[in-house]
């Protein structure tokens, strides 16, 4: 069973310290944020799919950002770190069916876990571990 839909608030423990990919996981989680108060409104089916694509987008933007910035800085787990984005971006198209479905409750469940999994298993592991390179690349430890 899935945790109940709730919106996401920005922990300390979510920062790398790195400008640009804080920004960036910050307003993505606003958007998913914008996303879950739809889903969670009387009327759900209104306007989920068009705030759905307002998070797919930004997602998609900062994978291709942050993908750019960890190949330009030579980070020799790219390739993984990108397979994880690719798996993400696959989830993603399948989360558009579902919604395209118009199955509510589906797409609660798919959305959170969609979620927890880039926060738990991708900010707090695989980002963090680039941040910890980056930081050792800039001198900055």
């Amino acid at each position: 069973m899935s945790e109940p839909l709730h919106t996401f608030l920005w922990d300390k423990k979510l920062e790398t310290d790195i400008e640009l990919v804080d920004s960036q996981h910050k307003e993505f989680l606003k958007r998913a944020n914008t996303f879950i108060i739809k889903l969670l409104a009387d009327k759900p089916e209104e306007g989920v799919r068009e705030a759905f694509e307002f998070v797919n987008d930004y997602l998609q933007y900062h994978f291709q950002a942050e993908e750019t910035f960890l190949a330009d800085s030579g980070y020799p787990a790219f390739e993984e770190h990108q397979a994880e984005h690719q798996r993400m971006r696959f989830k993603s198209k399948e989360m558009e069916a579902l919604i395209a479905e118009g199955d509510c409750q589906k797409i609660t469940k798919e959305f959170t876990e969609f979620i927890n999994n880039w926060v738990i298993n991708h900010i707090l592991s695989s980002d963090r571990r680039f941040a910890i390179y980056y930081r050792e690349l800039k001198g900055l430890e």
